[in-house]
């Protein structure tokens, strides 16, 4: 599948993509092979590639040490696209490779960019994306979600729609996205900009997707799914008034502490309130916390999915606002 190149400042560097097609042309044979577990390094100036040839299934993060280098996997004819990561500055960039063998691509934006192209095995989704969707865990309608996120760091949940979500940010700045399982598309992004009891609501198509949350600025949050039409949120946005929500499981009115509590036993972070206000933490916590460009830990297959989508820099515009 052909994916267009939708970064802005690409517009001179996509044709320098594919423009030099013909360097493929004497195929794979000619590029040294990047093996599973391997790590390429290397120095690329602005409109310069490094290329070396994968054999997926297989999942790759660049790492750029300094300056700026973007991601992109092509089939073999060296002029289909089928991933392209394109975080600005150091935040990584990540691929999940399909099976088959394929060219990685480092192209560099900076005028000097020291780059790292690390390999490591496929998330193991079983939807065919390896980008480790199938390992998130699932927030059934009812269903509420704790947490804490630092600045820069993301967590997410699967979802099956149609149903509402409504984010509340306690403290801080946390903003909402859905997206497809495959990571490519964002069918809603909510991010009213406020620190304390600011709210943000998404409406999920029919289907599995998943539920993101970004902190801007170190956050507390509660993540409630409810019925299409069966819930209503009211909030101020900042003013630190009243904050309610009706689920499929009643009304809950946040000024008596919230929509539930979560068991520090699992360090704090985290947990799931079903619609009978009990708190299930047992399991470590509903979300695979990690920072953007961190390695996971815990969570890693949910930092695969998200550093699939190229949230950091996808985002980056209403920083910028």
């Amino acid at each position: 599948m052909l994916r267009t190149i939708t970064r802005a400042s690409l517009a001179l560097a996509s044709l320098l993509v594919f423009s030099t097609a013909n360097v493929f042309a004497q195929g794979t044979s000619e590029f040294q092979e990047l093996p599973l577990g391997g790590t390429a390094s290397g120095t690329v100036a602005a409109g310069q590639q490094a290329v070396v040839v994968v054999n997926g299934p297989m999942d790759l993060t660049l790492v750029s040490l300094n300056g700026d280098a973007d991601l992109y996997v092509l089939e073999t004819d060296g002029e289909t696209v089928i991933c392209a990561s394109e975080n600005e500055g150091t935040e990584n960039d990540f691929c999940p490779v399909p099976a088959g063998q394929y060219f990685a691509l480092v192209l560099g934006f900076a005028p000097s960019s020291d780059f790292e192209l690390r390999s490591t095995e496929s998330g193991g989704s079983t939807d065919g994306t390896g980008n480790g969707f199938d390992d998130l865990q699932e927030l059934p309608i009812g269903s509420v979600a704790t947490g804490t996120l630092d600045t820069g760091e993301q967590a997410a949940l699967r979802v099956n729609g149609p149903m509402s979500l409504t984010l509340t940010s306690i403290a801080g700045d946390a903003d909402l996205y859905v997206v497809t399982p495959d990571a490519q598309t964002v069918v809603c992004a909510s991010e009213n900009d406020s620190t304390q009891n600011v709210v943000d609501s998404c409406e999920v198509p029919s289907g599995p997707h998943a539920a993101v949350v970004v902190a801007f600025a170190a956050a507390n949050f509660e993540l409630a799914a409810s019925a299409v039409g069966s819930g209503t949120t009211t909030a101020t946005d900042g003013s630190g008034t009243t904050t309610s929500s009706t689920d499929s499981g009643g009304t809950t009115d946040s000024s008596d502490g919230g929509l539930g509590t979560t068991d520090s036993s699992d360090g704090g972070s985290t947990g799931t309130t079903d619609s009978s206000g009990t708190t299930d933490s047992s399991d470590g916590g509903v979300f695979p916390e990690t920072e953007s460009g961190g390695s996971g830990g815990g969570g890693a297959s949910g930092w695969l999915f998200v550093a699939g989508l190229g949230l950091v820099g996808l985002l980056r515009r209403r920083r910028s606002a």
